[in-house]
């Protein structure tokens, strides 16, 4: 699994050729420097201090193994026994490279440890390449929110994946 390792008092995880590391208020900015560059914003540099400073909120970031480059991050909730992944986002030069992948399966393992039984997430009835992501990776398609997103009044398609206690994809 993920090795932890201890670097300026952060906690790190290594797993092969990325570092996963917590956001905190010291990292913040990887965060909206990966988010500035999507075809739509998720959120604000205000409402990102404020999750931060929430405990029900987590974002991880993921970094290059060698440059401590950052090139993707994942932020979640999780209260009582779900978790909601929020975002994830991955720089466009290292998309297809299992970046999401790496990401997903820290917040699952996370959720396994935490003994969170179901994960949930929306995603926008046109990104096909995300619906893709999430089905090939166990999620189910359980509901559909009409006109959700405010910006293109698109549907949001909620999915959900069921965390075994025994085994994580």
């Amino acid at each position: 699994m993920l090795e932890p390792l201890k670097q300026k008092g952060l906690k790190m995880e290594k797993n092969n050729d990325i570092i996963i590391k917590k956001a905190d208020m010291t990292n913040y900015n990887d965060v909206l420097n990966i988010e500035n560059k999507l075809e739509h914003k998720m959120f604000s540099k205000q409402s990102l201090l404020q999750d931060l400073e929430n405990d029900i909120y987590s974002y991880f970031i993921a970094y290059t193994k060698d440059e401590l480059i950052p090139i993707g991050f994942i932020g979640i909730s999780d209260l009582c026994y779900t978790m909601d992944l929020l975002y994830i986002a991955v720089n466009k030069e290292k998309r297809n490279s299992s970046v999401g992948t790496k990401l997903l399966q820290y917040i699952e393992e996370l959720a396994k440890n935490k003994g969170i039984e179901k994960i949930m997430l929306e995603v926008r009835d046109s990104n096909i390449i995300a619906i893709k992501f999430y089905e090939k990776r166990g999620f189910k398609k359980i509901s559909v929110r009409k006109n959700y997103y405010q910006d293109t009044h698109e549907d949001a398609i909620i999915y959900e994946k069921i965390i075994s206690k025994t085994e994580v994809n």
